[in-house]
């Protein structure tokens, strides 16, 4: 089967002439990725000023991304390496896009937000080792809400056990009370 899907610059990018447009793209000549932004018609790679979104999202000050995007490398024609992201119908010899998150985290929402964010501090403080992430996981045991028209929020007393896992939001002692729901 094949894809006859097309992208182009003029369907996937805002018109905006002063928007501040940021992503990631896979440079083959690199062997990697880099952080782009958008100048006009071309791609232009910040990477040597931003290593990572993550960094450029955490540090850049408008004024201090628009002279790095005005004085950066041109990576290629911005039309080129949208037209080159189709999945499965790329140049792997021609940049193409990547998902714009590298290293920031992403949260989740919904029914399954308290169980991702358990499941992000759990790993951050378990750094890698899988036996303190079980056993992190093992003696919170919270159960997840059902999804049927009837449930509802979870009880104060069933945060208590993460508490032990989520920082105190400024040294303050952490505690189900302290919650404001």
């Amino acid at each position: 089967m094949t894809s006859t899907l097309k992208l182009s610059a003029a369907d996937c990018v805002p018109r905006d002439g002063s928007a501040l447009l940021i992503g990631r793209a896979w440079i083959p000549a690199d062997d990697g990725p880099a952080v782009i932004a958008v100048r006009g018609d071309e791609a232009v790679d910040l990477t040597r000023a931003y290593p990572t979104v993550s960094q450029l999202l955490n540090v850049a000050r408008p004024d201090e991304l628009r002279t790095a995007i005005r004085d950066a490398p041109v990576a290629g024609r911005l039309d080129d390496i949208v037209s080159n992201s189709v999945e499965g119908h790329r140049d792997q010899s021609r940049p193409w896009l990547l998902a714009p998150c590298d290293l920031q985290a992403v949260k989740a929402s919904g029914v399954t937000f308290v169980a991702s964010l358990l499941e992000r501090v759990i790993e951050e403080r378990a750094r890698g080792n899988p036996a303190l992430a079980d056993g992190a996981r093992r003696e919170i045991q919270v159960p997840m809400p059902s999804s049927s028209p009837s449930a509802r929020p979870w009880p104060r007393s069933a945060w208590a056990p993460a508490w032990a896992f989520i920082p105190p939001p400024c040294g303050a002692t952490p505690s189900p009370s302290s919650c404001s729901w």
